[in-house]
C-alpha cells in the first residue's frame, strides 16, 4: 500500500473538536481526583477508602493528569506528528489577522512559565516511558562531552507533587487564549468547554458532563 498522505480522509472541525473536549474532560477528572485523593488531599477517610479500592490511587491519578497535560501542551505547540491533532488543524476557525499573534502568545505563555517550559518532554521522560534520565545518578552527573548533555535542562525531573495542583489552571489559560482568537460562532462553544471543565474540576462526578459541538 502506498503511504500517500494526500489520501488521508479529511476530519471535520466538529470531529476534531470532540477530541479536544475529551482531553479537557479527562484533565478535569484527574485534577479533581489528585486534589482530593493525592498526598495533600484533606479527606483522609475518603483517601483511605479509595486506596483500599485502588492501591496507590494517587500515582494513577498523577499519571492521568500528566498524560493529558502533555497531550494539550503538544496540541498547542504543534509539536506532534502529521496525524496527531494540533491547534493548526483549527486554523480555519481562527480569526485570520490573529492567527500569528495567537501562536506567539501561546508560545510565550509556555516559554515564560517555568513550570511549563520543558514540561511536555519532562513528562515524556519521567512518566510515559522508562529512560536512563529517570535514574538520579545518571541525571545529575554532568558529562560535558556527551552528546546528550544539551538535553539536561529539559530532562530534569520536576517535583510533580508540588506542581500538579496548578496544571489544570494553566491548561485553562491556554484554552482561554484559544477562545479569544477564534471566529464568533466558535467563541461560545469554547467558553462552554471552559465553564464545564471548571465545574467538573470543582465538583467531580457531581457535575454531569453534557457537551455537544453544534
Amino acid at each position: 500500500m502506498v503511504n500517500d498522505q494526500s489520501e488521508l480522509p479529511v476530519v471535520s472541525i466538529e470531529d476534531l473538536f470532540i477530541h479536544l473536549v475529551y482531553e479537557y474532560r479527562l484533565l478535569a477528572n484527574a485534577a479533581y481526583g489528585w486534589d482530593h485523593l493525592g498526598p495533600d488531599g484533606n479527606d483522609k477517610e475518603q483517601k483511605t477508602s479509595a486506596n483500599e479500592l485502588v492501591p496507590e490511587i494517587s500515582s494513577i491519578l498523577q499519571d492521568s493528569l500528566l498524560l493529558h497535560v502533555r497531550n494539550l501542551l503538544q496540541f498547542y505547540q504543534n509539536k506532534v506528528g502529521i496525524t496527531d491533532i494540533r491547534v493548526s488543524d483549527f486554523e480555519n476557525i481562527i480569526i485570520e489577522e490573529k492567527y500569528c499573534c495567537f501562536l506567539k502568545e501561546v508560545k510565550a505563555r509556555i516559554d515564560n512559565e517555568p513550570i511549563l517550559k520543558h514540561l511536555s518532554e519532562q513528562i515524556s521522560v519521567h512518566v510515559l516511558h522508562p529512560t536512563k534520565w529517570r535514574d538520579e545518578t545518571f541525571r545529575n552527573t554532568k558529562r560535558i562531552k556527551d552528546k546528550h548533555e544539551k538535553d539536561r535542562e529539559k530532562r530534569l525531573r520536576p517535583t510533580f507533587d508540588c506542581i500538579n495542583r496548578c496544571l489544570f489552571s494553566e491548561m485553562i489559560k491556554l484554552l482561554e487564549i484559544f477562545r479569544d482568537s477564534v471566529k464568533t460562532p466558535h467563541v461560545k462553544k469554547l467558553q462552554e468547554l471552559i465553564d464545564l471543565s471548571k465545574l467538573r474540576y470543582e465538583g467531580g462526578s457531581k457535575i454531569p458532563w453534557e457537551y455537544k459541538f453544534s
